[in-house]
């Protein structure tokens, strides 16, 4: 978590809750969906991850796999606690 996960740049990088709003930036916190970005693609430029719907989306899409996979959850159990998916 020392670098950008996009571009691999390790100045001025921020940890990035991929599941955002209040409730889900908890739950990213607690189950390790969080990345490390620079500020170009974090949020200050029209790169970063706030401003690039599509980018956003790859990465929610690419967590949620990853962490149902980890913890052994069927998509039943990732509603139970995101209440969404994005796959």
């Amino acid at each position: 978590m020392d670098r950008c996960y996009i571009c691999g740049d390790k100045n001025n990088t921020h940890i990035h809750e991929v599941f955002f709003g209040t409730a889900h930036r908890q739950l990213s916190i607690k189950y390790g969906l969080c990345i490390c970005l620079c500020a170009k693609h974090h949020n200050m430029s029209n790169e970063g991850i706030h401003f690039n719907y599509n980018l956003d989306l790859e990465i929610k899409k690419k967590c949620q796999l990853l962490a149902m996979s980890y913890y052994n959850w069927d998509l039943s159990m990732w509603f139970k606690i995101f209440r969404r998916s994005w796959i």
